[in-house]
């Protein structure tokens, strides 16, 4: 019979996502967080942090953040005697610069998965997250390894359009998680950049040192589209 303690975990990812919810308009980073096996913590330091060992009845993780590269990195590792677990949660209040302060504009916030899940007899996945709101996420399917002694590689870009204002902070959550079930394991790097559809979009900030000098220019949508998009 195969483990289904990965349903606990990604459940548990949602609601450390679903708590990050912000007031638009504040000023103090916010803090990102670590987290693996039974140790986490949360921190508005610019990078962190956290490793498990595997120890007797418990499997290893890891996980770690750095705001200023836009980088997370989560992995689970179990042991023979229990489940592996790494999480990564990057949050802060980015701001885009434009030739005029105050003009409404479209981002696509992407977050760049390379990752991998190898099973044995126990399941091993992993997943992301990128949400701007409650109304604004996108999670991405968790990627399971079910095959005996198989790997699975994902290597995958995920989008979320974002409607913000030149010179107004907006905030954006990015999460990865890796998780192995009994001798397996998983691993799980992402990077968060950004994308404009509109002309005259200057370089990208966070309070907390996330720095790119412009977004990569995509085709634009209509305001009836952006309109559409938020129905």
């Amino acid at each position: 019979m195969r483990n289904t303690a990965f349903t606990i975990f990604v459940s548990g990812a949602v609601s450390l996502v679903a708590a990050a919810d912000v007031v638009q308009g504040q000023t103090t980073c916010l803090a990102s967080c670590v987290e693996c096996r039974t140790q986490s913590r949360c921190t508005t330091a610019p990078r962190d942090s956290i490793a498990c060992e595997i120890m007797h009845g418990f499997g290893g993780g890891n996980a770690a953040y750095d705001v200023p590269s836009g980088r997370l990195f989560a992995e689970g590792d179990a042991s023979p005697d229990g489940p592996g677990l790494g999480r990564a949660t990057l949050q802060d209040w980015f701001t885009a610069s434009g030739a005029t302060t105050g003009a409404a504009i479209v981002l696509v916030a992407r977050l760049h998965v390379l990752g991998y899940a190898c099973g044995r007899s126990y399941d091993a996945g992993l997943r992301v997250i990128l949400k701007q709101s409650d109304t604004n996420i996108v999670v991405s399917p968790v990627y399971l390894s079910t095959i005996y002694n198989r790997c699975r590689v994902v290597d995958t870009t995920f989008t979320l359009q974002v409607v913000a204002t030149t010179g107004t902070p907006f905030p954006l959550v990015c999460e990865a998680l890796a998780f192995g079930g009994q001798i397996a394991g998983a691993s799980c790097e992402a990077t968060l950049s950004f994308a404009s559809q509109a002309s005259g979009v200057g370089a990208i900030t966070s309070c907390n040192g996330f720095a790119q000098e412009s977004p990569t220019p995509v085709l634009r949508a209509s305001w009836g589209a952006v309109k559409s998009h938020w129905r």
